[in-house]
């Protein structure tokens, strides 16, 4: 199936996750990683704290892909850093980070492996884990730095089926993660995540009221504005915008795109109805969601196309919402167009190597 899930919180609030723990925020700093504008930040000095990211397949493989930035090495214990648990939350692998900067594997019920590389301060690292369902050397939980292996458990006795992974920081250090993406069929590899809102131009759908603006406007404010808004006003109304180019300054017309998704926060203005749903326009073709199944309370949503688009279909795509068949109108107060895509490089500092970055941490705000 692919990739089940991706967020690099563009969105500017904590809008895509799952659920958060402790003391975790979008923070746009001069640290965050490189091209987009948000990462977040997962503050552990007073609290153990982290993100939650589900894809709700229950699938017997999964694969994560962060990329992380440390503060410090945790004191005076080891952090469990990521965490692979199944749909009743029992844990059936994890990730630390020892004392010394090492990441371990441990698959629930084996016997930990430990790594030899330090992780460093203030640096960038392309982190990916594995985990695999079975017993004995069926049990596989692992962790990639930059595609090569650091830590392999294969004696574990989980037999569930994955479900959410956790990231987390705690033990007197901070963690800046950014650019997550699941799949269960292979490790993802090096990614970024990026998001455009909307763009002057006359979009192919117009039927909905627009309330604060022009609908590249009110769909276009990152947090996102409850005061400005486009609502539908009758049954089988189409809205949509023009989406802002992803190049220049983002994904360049040769990199590879992974997943693109749609993601919106709206609400019904009166209760019922289920067949509201988003839409992506690229190359005359919409794709559209399942009912997205909102209520009157405001609320995130999203829907990943089937279709993958190209970086040019991309860059003059549409998003945008579908009213169906009910009269219980969907309201938008924010659109987003995310893709997560892997840059093909030419110069990447300071190794000539994608693994990593070097780009140094100066304060966290």
């Amino acid at each position: 199936m692919g990739v089940n899930y991706f967020a690099g919180a563009e969105t500017g609030d904590l809008s895509e996750l799952a659920a958060t723990t402790g003391s975790v925020s979008a923070y746009a700093g001069i640290n965050v990683h490189a091209p987009g504008v948000y990462s977040y930040l997962i503050n552990g000095l007073s609290m153990s704290s982290g993100i939650t990211f589900t894809t709700g397949l229950n699938a017997p493989a999964s694969y994560l892909r962060f990329w992380l930035n440390i503060s410090a090495v945790p004191s005076p214990s080891a952090l469990s850093l990521v965490q692979v648990r199944d749909s009743t939350e029992t844990l059936l692998g994890r990730i630390t980070l020892s004392v010394l900067g090492q990441l371990q594997a441990l698959a629930a019920g084996g016997t930990m492996s430990p790594g030899t590389m330090i992780l460093a301060y203030n640096v960038w690292y392309l982190i990916e884990c594995k985990f695999v369902t079975g017993t004995g050397a069926n049990a596989i939980m692992e962790v990639r730095v930059g595609g090569a292996v650091q830590a392999s458990c294969s004696n574990g006795t989980a037999v569930t089926n994955a479900d959410n992974w956790t990231v987390g920081a705690g033990s007197n250090m901070f963690s800046l993660v950014d650019d997550v993406l699941i799949r269960n069929d292979q490790y993802p590899g090096d990614g970024r995540c990026l998001a455009r809102q909307g763009t002057s131009g006359a979009p192919t759908y117009t039927a909905w009221t627009e309330v604060g603006g022009f609908i590249y406007v009110v769909w276009s404010n990152t947090p996102y504005n409850a005061t400005q808004y486009a609502v539908a006003t009758a049954a089988n109304q189409n809205q949509s915008m023009l989406i802002a180019a992803f190049t220049p300054g983002g994904i360049g017309p040769i990199d590879t795109i992974n997943a693109v998704k749609v993601g919106a926060v709206g609400n019904l203005a009166s209760a019922g109805g289920t067949n509201q749903t988003l839409l992506m326009r690229f190359n005359g073709v919409n794709q559209s969601s399942g009912g997205l199944g909102l209520t009157t309370a405001t609320a995130y949503t999203e829907f990943y196309p089937a279709t993958l688009p190209t970086v040019a279909q991309l860059n003059s795509c549409q998003g945008g919402a579908m009213q169906g068949t009910s009269t219980n109108f969907l309201q938008i107060d924010d659109l987003w167009v995310m893709a997560d895509f892997t840059p093909v490089w030419f110069d990447e500092m300071p190794t000539n190597n994608p693994i990593f970055e070097g780009i140094g941490i100066t304060s966290y705000g």
